[in-house]
């Protein structure tokens, strides 16, 4: 069951959800591949909100994980997110 907050808050982004995926898209395809806490950072996003909509453009097929890596600020490996050809 999804908590009633989460609906919500669902229900809220439901008008700019597309807006922020193309922002999450051009971000990603202006870097040429980018990281959760890239584009969490570079669009000034909350982290749950970035991650979402880069999930949505995951499933969608737009972008995909090739394998590349780098680095987080917490000296963790982390997913280079590329766009699909």
């Amino acid at each position: 069951m999804i908590p009633e907050t989460q609906r919500e808050a669902f229900e809220a982004i439901k008008p700019h959800r597309e807006t922020l995926q193309q922002k999450v898209f051009r971000f990603i395809e202006e870097r040429g591949g980018a990281t959760d806490e890239e584009i969490r950072k570079g669009l000034n996003m909350i982290y749950g909100s970035a991650c979402a909509r880069r999930k949505e453009l995951e499933n969608a097929g737009r972008i995909a994980d090739f394998g590349r890596r780098a680095v987080s600020s917490s000296g963790r490996k982390v997913i280079v997110w590329e766009v699909c050809p």
